[in-house]
C-alpha cells in the first residue's frame, strides 16, 4: 500500500508539472496574441461588422475548471479500489486459514478418537486374556486337587487291613473275617491290577492332556501377541501415511500462501495511469 501511494504521489507530481508547463506555454501565447491588432477589440463606440471575421460568431465555454477535482476523484476513486482489493484479499485468507484450522482440528478429533478406541480394544484384550489365564489356573488347580485326592485313596488303599490281609487284625479279633478263597484272591488281586493300569492310563491321558491344552494355550498366546503385532505394524502404518499427507498439506499451504503474497501487490505498469487526467464519461 505505502509503495501504492507513493507510485501514485510520484505520477501526481509529475502530471501537476506537466500540466504547470502547460499553463504556462498557453498563458505565453495567449499574451502574444493579446499584443496583436485584432485581438484588440475597440473599447468604445459600437463594433464595425464588416471588418469582423467568422471567428466573432464562436462562443467559447472557457476553461475547464472542474479538470483538477476530476483527477483527484479518479486518484481517490483509485486508492479506494486498491483498498477493496486489499480488504477482499484479507477476508478469503482469514476464511481459508479458518478453514485450514477447522479440518486440522477435526483430524485431530479424529485421532484422539481412534487412540481411545485402541485404547479401550487393548484393555478390553488384556482383560480378557486376564480373565482366561485365572480360568486355566482355576481348571488346573481343581485338576491338581482331583490328582491328589486320587493318590491318597490310592494310599488309603494300600495301608487298609482288610485289602491288604493284615494277620494281626483275625489275631485281635477272632470273629474277623479270615478272607477269601485263593481263586478269589486272585481275581481281585486281577481286578486290582486291572485298576491300578487304568488309573496308570488316564494319568496318562490327563498329563497328555494338559500338556495339549499348554501347547494350545501357548500357541493361542502366540497368536494373539503376532495379532497386536501386526496391528502395531499396521497403526504405525497408517499413522506415517497421515504424517505423510498432514505434510503435503502444509508444504502445499506454505506454497499457495507465498503465491498469494507474490500476487497480493502486482506490478504497475504504464497502462495503469494512462487515464489519469481523462474523462471517464
Amino acid at each position: 500500500m505505502r509503495q501504492l501511494v507513493q507510485c501514485l504521489a510520484e505520477n501526481e507530481a509529475a502530471a501537476q508539472a506537466s500540466r504547470q508547463n502547460t499553463l504556462q506555454e498557453v498563458k505565453h501565447m495567449l499574451d502574444v496574441q493579446k499584443i496583436q491588432p485584432k485581438n484588440n477589440a475597440p473599447r468604445e463606440g459600437g463594433l464595425d461588422l464588416s471588418t469582423c471575421g467568422p471567428a466573432s460568431l464562436q462562443v467559447l465555454s472557457g476553461e475547464d475548471h472542474a479538470h483538477q477535482m476530476r483527477i483527484k476523484s479518479q486518484q481517490e476513486q483509485v486508492k479506494l479500489w486498491c483498498a477493496q482489493d486489499l480488504i477482499s484479499k484479507k477476508m478469503a485468507q482469514d476464511e481459508e486459514r479458518k478453514a485450514e484450522e477447522k479440518h486440522a482440528a477435526y483430524v485431530l478429533e479424529q485421532d484422539r478418537l481412534r487412540c481411545s478406541l485402541e485404547e479401550e480394544a487393548r484393555l478390553k484384550r488384556e482383560e480378557e486374556a486376564r480373565l482366561r489365564q485365572l480360568e486355566n489356573l482355576e481348571y488346573a488347580r481343581q485338576a491338581q486337587e482331583r490328582k491328589m485326592k486320587e493318590i491318597e485313596d490310592e494310599k488309603q488303599a494300600q495301608t487298609c487291613p482288610l485289602l491288604t490281609e493284615d494277620t494281626n487284625m483275625a489275631v485281635n479279633r477272632p470273629d474277623h473275617f479270615k478272607g477269601y478263597e485263593k481263586d478269589t484272591r486272585n481275581q481281585l488281586w486281577a481286578e486290582n491290577d486291572r485298576v491300578l493300569l487304568e488309573k496308570q492310563h488316564n494319568i496318562i491321558r490327563e498329563k497328555q492332556a494338559e500338556d495339549d491344552w499348554a501347547s494350545y494355550e501357548k500357541h493361542i498366546l502366540n497368536q494373539m501377541r503376532n495379532n497386536e503385532v501386526l496391528k502395531q505394524k499396521r497403526r504405525d502404518e497408517e499413522n506415517r501415511l497421515l504424517r505423510e499427507i498432514l505434510a503435503q498439506q502444509r508444504a502445499e499451504l506454505h506454497e499457495r500462501r507465498l503465491q498469494e503474497k507474490a500476487e497480493s501487490l502486482p506490478a504497475i505498469d504504464g497502462h495503469f495511469f494512462k487515464g489519469f487526467g481523462q474523462s471517464c464519461r
